[in-house]
């Protein structure tokens, strides 16, 4: 399907057309006819790699997108706040499961942001930050008691 259209339609330099064209070249479907050790005769090695990957001779890497990673987790407590303090066993099991999720793909983090969801008042953000940047979930537990 390729095959019929020009070369000003391929990705080749404008330059590397020109010569193509100069010598009888005008379609993809003609140089494609060409065996691979002439292409490398008589033109560059870009040519050569590109020709090798259209016709699947030479593999084509492709570099594919990787969002950033987040650890999000949620945690309803079925018993009211009344203490600070009543925060840090709930905080101390995502702090494991955030070490485990950092370890597993050895990174550290440098900020953590906790939102508090209120029944009877709007939410509340705090974060937490290391300079250094640790993924210990003793380390997190000491900044989360400053509380």
């Amino acid at each position: 399907m390729l095959a019929r259209y020009p070369l000003t339609c391929s990705e080749l330099p404008t330059k590397q057309v020109e010569k193509l064209q100069r010598v009888g070249i005008q379609t993809i479907q003609d140089l494609l006819g060409l065996p691979l050790p002439d292409i490398a005769k008589r033109f560059d090695i870009d040519l050569v790699n590109y020709t090798g990957r259209l016709t699947g001779q030479f593999k084509h890497p492709v570099d594919f997108y990787h969002p950033p990673e987040h650890f999000r987790q949620y945690l309803e407590l079925l018993f009211d706040i009344e203490n600070v303090d009543w925060l840090q066993k709930p905080l101390t099991r995502l702090f494991r499961q955030l070490e485990v999720f950092l370890k597993l793909r050895d990174k550290v983090a440098f900020e953590l942001s906790l939102t508090l969801h209120q029944r009877d008042h709007g939410d509340k953000s705090v974060s937490f930050h290391s300079a250094q940047g640790d993924y210990l979930a003793e380390k997190w537990q000491a900044l989360s008691a400053s509380l």
